[in-house]
């Protein structure tokens, strides 16, 4: 048993060793593959794995011309991106709302509801609306003052409005603490199942709100009555007054009508955050695959293969290198396989256009016919330049043989293939030279 404590310890240190970090996760995205777009970053936000289940992962947001465009998720345990449709929902959706939740809450900070200062206020508004608080007793010193049935029933009316509200407010201080809480959880420790528990938050924190506020309009309409009431009385200027005073409204109204019309104009941007969320997030994990495409495109292209390593005989790596070798000026006229270089160059050239256009299916079609004739022209090596060089010789030699037999016969022709004029003029010469002699 007492190894037991050391096996933990080893177990917790080999999890750890075998963790990413946030900057390895970035390099990873941005250095190492090739899943992005030319101008297009990245910012990994929160600082810290996103747990969907248990497991933890890295989320990057895209960004493109400066505005976030797409999200990536990378396995805490390894550089590898989640393909995962049903874990990438979760994860953009959650992350979304987690940033734009942030940026909201801060462009519109000074009303947040969400605060320790109101979840005061609803405490305070709880124990005004009560029924020990003193509006119950005023309400019931200016009935047992008007002594009418019409004024018994109104103040009975809006003691039940008190009564109600003070019930809300209640529930509203409790709601606002866990809101707050979970707030600052989703905030800290993001975890996929909190962005729905969330919202349920929201979603039954201000229609109650609304309910409390909309009690509030109705005390205040009562409250013009039971005024009007004071006023028609028998009593003298001075009660009169006095009743009025008593028959105001809790000062806390105020600011529960001013929380209310801040929230109502909270609550739609809420619901807007998560209906956004929920309508981009199928575009959002489509174009994982669409990002896969264009990383597997680009290796095939520019990128080490160990099969085409293999194929060249541990040669060449990367096909781009091989089509480069191939068509050089220095090589191409001399390859066996001199006819399939046309058809490797126009595939290779329609890889590279079709990647250019995003078409990253069609890239593999084209780099695989170029990279199959490229192994071919390479494997079957270059024309045997010795024997040609000889052949070349020989030519040449026997050349300037015709040659030099050419110029002898011409310049000999006279002699022979002499003209008959020529033959008589010899004929004639040589009596005579032998009679001189």
């Amino acid at each position: 048993m007492k190894f037991v404590p050391v096996i933990l310890f080893l177990c917790f240190m080999l999890g750890s060793a075998s963790a990413i970090s946030s900057q390895e996760a970035k390099d990873f995205l941005t250095s190492e593959s090739h899943f992005l777009d030319e101008g297009q970053s990245i910012e990994i936000l929160p600082n810290f794995p996103v747990q969907y289940n248990k497991e933890k992962f890295w989320v990057a947001v895209i960004i493109t011309e400066e505005s976030p465009s797409g999200f990536l998720a990378v396995k805490y345990s390894a550089k590898e991106i989640s393909l995962n449709k049903t874990v990438n929902n979760e994860l953009f959706r959650t992350v979304y709302v987690l940033r734009s939740l942030k940026d909201y809450k801060e462009k519109n900070f000074a009303v947040w509801v969400f605060a320790s200062s109101n979840k005061t206020f609803f405490q305070t508004l709880n124990s005004a609306t009560s029924g020990s608080g003193s509006v119950y007793y005023n309400l019931g010193n200016i009935s047992d003052e008007l002594k009418t049935s019409e004024s018994k029933t109104l103040t009975n009316e809006m003691s039940a409005i008190l009564s109600e509200m003070s019930s809300k407010a209640f529930t509203l201080e409790g709601k606002t603490d866990k809101i707050i809480k979970a707030e600052n959880d989703f905030v800290n420790t993001t975890d996929t199942a909190q962005t729905d528990a969330l919202k349920e938050k929201y979603d039954s924190f201000f229609p109650l709100l609304e309910e409390i506020n909309s009690l509030r309009q109705d005390y205040e309409t009562k409250t013009v009555e039971l005024k009007t009431l004071i006023s028609k009385s028998d009593k003298t200027a001075g009660e009169k007054q006095q009743l009025i005073v008593l028959a105001n409204s809790p000062q806390e109204f105020q600011k529960l009508d001013s929380i209310a019309k801040n929230s109502s104009d909270l609550y739609q941007g809420i619901q807007s955050i998560y209906a956004k969320a929920i309508s981009n997030v199928s575009t959002w994990v489509g174009n994982v695959d669409s990002m896969k495409k264009r990383n597997d495109a680009y290796n095939l292209l520019y990128s080490d293969d160990s099969d085409l390593y293999k194929k060249t005989k541990n040669y060449f790596s990367k096909l781009n290198e091989l089509v480069k070798f191939i068509l050089d000026e220095k090589n191409r006229p001399y390859w066996k396989e001199y006819d399939k270089i046309d058809s490797m160059q126009s595939n290779w050239n329609k890889a590279e256009l079709n990647f250019k256009q995003k078409k990253y299916d069609n890239v593999q079609t084209f780099a695989l016919k170029a990279k199959n004739d490229a192994v071919t022209i390479f494997n079957a090596g270059f024309v045997q330049q010795g024997s040609d060089i000889q052949n070349l010789i020989i030519y040449i030699a026997v050349g300037l043989i015709v040659l030099l037999i050419v110029l002898m016969v011409f310049k000999n022709r006279n002699k022979i293939f002499p003209s008959p004029t020529q033959a008589q003029k010899e004929q004639e010469i040589i009596p005579y030279g032998w009679q001189k002699s």
